[in-house]
C-alpha cells in the first residue's frame, strides 16, 4: 500500500509531495513538482508521463489551469483506470483522481 500527500503553503508559495510505501525507490515514479506551478502523486501502477506531461503543460501556459490540465493528460491514458493521481496547484486548489480498477 502507499500513502502519498501533495501541500501548498498560501504564505509561501511552496508546494511539495511527500510519499511512503513498501516498494523500493518510490520517490523516483510517485512525486512530481515545479516550483510555483504545481505538484502531483501518481500512484497505483505510477506512469511517469502523467507528471512530467501535466507540468509541462502548465509550464508552457501558466494561465492554464492545472485540473483541466491533468484531466486532459489522464484522458489520453489508455491506462488511466488503474491510476491514482492527487494535485495541488498554484493557488492552493486540490483534486484526486482515482481510477475504476483501483482498490
Amino acid at each position: 500500500m502507499t500513502f502519498s500527500i501533495t501541500g501548498y503553503d498560501a504564505h509561501t508559495g511552496m508546494l511539495g509531495v511527500a510519499v511512503a510505501t513498501r516498494y523500493w525507490a518510490v520517490g523516483a515514479r510517485v512525486p512530481y513538482v515545479r516550483a510555483g506551478t504545481a505538484a502531483l502523486a501518481v500512484q497505483a501502477y505510477a506512469q511517469p508521463y502523467i507528471g512530467y506531461d501535466t507540468l509541462r503543460m502548465l509550464a508552457a501556459n501558466p494561465q492554464r489551469d492545472a485540473i483541466e490540465a491533468l484531466e486532459q493528460v489522464l484522458a489520453a491514458d489508455p491506462g488511466r483506470d488503474w491510476r491514482q493521481v492527487g494535485l495541488v496547484d498554484n493557488r492552493g486548489r486540490a483534486y484526486g483522481y482515482t481510477g475504476s480498477q483501483t482498490a
